[in-house]
């Protein structure tokens, strides 16, 4: 790799990894790191040059592991059957197929429509950065690591250096396409580890299917090992390869306590047997001796931390109206529980789901609907009646407070045991100021002086179509 392209790889902050030493010599990492830095140049200036050249480089990925895995694709076939092939073939993951997916789309979006769209744009960028990351633990066994970073406004691109660019990647194309395929690998299939153990690989068998487990599995033992609760994201093993995601509880000792316990699975059954907007739609509850099972649909999408970030550094002001715009649809789906009866009460960045293409927003999960208070409960972002129960028992305010404090902290006002009520005027001086007061009506101390979810769902859209307006109430 020389000239242009070379110093376009070299400047990335996300992709320079790929022009690591370990892969010298592979032409499928130098076109990779090719593509993925031009279009991270691109990104600011023409997000729809952007999205088409994140959208070779998924081909490009595509190829590289078809090859590898020994998996035939058929000649000039669409993107989508060529990573449903993979998919199926087992060469990739669930999560893959589901960026793949996405850049497919926002590629042919912005190859078709020309739509300037620099939202799209940067979540095509963090796609391939995602994929880049698992592509290079495939081919070195190694994790590079790097978070990625949104990029800043490149100096000016010459039409020299735009020549000179798209005839190196074109040269790297021809000699990417004209290496041999690797030998094929022995693929050696799964032992299915004990499905009443979840990791990584088990599969576990439902009434209405069977089930993968991805890893990391989140797991939580009683402290009298009367009960061990597992969670983890999966897909169910049809032809479909739906994404799930997955709540198992192992009952080992059948007392009240594991009792309470399981009744409350069974609580969060029923609440989501009615579809509403914001909540997981129930795929199945099912009991196979001492393992409950449920199983909740996943479409494709990410989660609030991977969309809009930890706070630090605070939440970009242009991603700020979509953020509002998810959160209406959390607070809608929160709503919906309260009718029912219940209280998320553990509302973070993992649990916020943001459901792609459309970007709406959703709770990947009822939380701890029906299941007893337990001290330290709460997750990132514990309310105060969470902390000390003099403050009152957790329940519909707690959620309304946890939404206010995910978006204070992702706006860089509060990473703590609890965000630090300041206005948020203060850190984004374009946001709505009416919505700044609601959401510090929700962070009080005091449960009963909070707003509803309906209230806090209305306030997120008034104050997005503020933002997008360009008016400050």
């Amino acid at each position: 790799m020389t000239g242009h392209v070379q110093q376009l790889v070299n400047d990335s902050r996300n992709f320079r990894f790929l022009a690591d030493p370990a892969l010298a010599g592979v032409p499928e990492a130098t076109l990779l790191a090719g593509d993925a830095a031009t279009a991270e140049a691109y990104v600011h200036t023409d997000p729809d040059a952007a999205m088409a050249r994140g959208r070779r480089f998924t081909e490009t990925l595509a190829e590289d592991v078809a090859r590898r895995a020994a998996v035939t694709l058929r000649p000039r076939a669409p993107q989508q059957q060529r990573t449903q092939s993979l998919f199926t073939a087992g060469a990739i993951p669930a999560r893959v197929r589901d960026l793949l997916e996405i850049v497919r789309q926002y590629g042919n979006a912005a190859v078709h429509g020309y739509s300037g769209d620099r939202v799209k744009a940067m979540t095509v960028l963090q796609s391939c950065h995602e994929l880049a990351l698992w592509w290079y633990r495939e081919r070195t066994g190694a994790a590079p690591g790097p978070a990625f970073v949104r990029p800043d406004p490149p100096a000016q691109l010459t039409r020299a250096m735009l020549r000179d660019i798209e005839e190196q990647i074109d040269r790297l194309r021809a000699a990417f396409e004209a290496t041999p395929p690797p030998v094929a690998r022995i693929r050696i299939g799964s032992t299915t580890p004990d499905g009443r153990r979840w990791r990584g690989g088990s599969e576990v068998v439902g009434a209405t299917g069977t089930y993968l487990v991805h890893d990391p599995v989140e797991t939580v033992r009683a402290e009298d090992g009367a009960w061990t609760l597992m969670q983890a994201a999966g897909r169910h093993l049809d032809g479909a390869g739906r994404s799930v995601w997955l709540r198992g509880l192992r009952v080992d000792d059948d007392g009240p306590v594991a009792g309470r316990v399981r009744d409350g699975l069974d609580a969060q059954a029923a609440c989501l047997e009615r579809p509403a907007a914001g909540l997981p739609a129930l795929v199945e509850r099912h009991r196979d001796g001492d393992l409950h099972l449920l199983v909740l649909d996943a479409p494709a999408g990410k989660s609030w931390l991977e969309m809009f970030g930890d706070g630090r550094p605070g939440l970009d002001p242009f991603m700020l109206p979509l953020a509002l715009a998810v959160l209406a649809d959390v607070a809608d789906g929160l709503a919906a529980l309260h009718r029912r009866g219940h209280a998320h009460r553990v509302l973070d960045g993992h649990s916020v789901r943001v459901v792609l293409p459309g970007r709406h927003g959703r709770l990947r999960d009822p939380g701890l609907v029906g299941w007893p208070h337990r001290p330290g409960e709460g997750g990132e972002h514990p309310a105060p009646e969470q902390r000390a129960l003099a403050r009152g028992r957790p329940g519909p305010p707690t959620d309304v407070f946890q939404l206010a404090a995910l978006l204070h902290a992702g706006a860089g006002a509060g990473a703590g045991p609890g965000p630090v009520a300041v206005p948020l005027r203060d850190l984004l001086p374009t946001f709505p100021e009416r919505l700044d007061q609601l959401l510090l009506r929700a962070l009080d101390p005091d449960p009963g002086r909070r707003p509803g979810a309906g209230e806090i769902a209305a306030g997120l859209r008034q104050g997005r179509r503020e933002l997008t307006a360009g008016v400050v109430a």
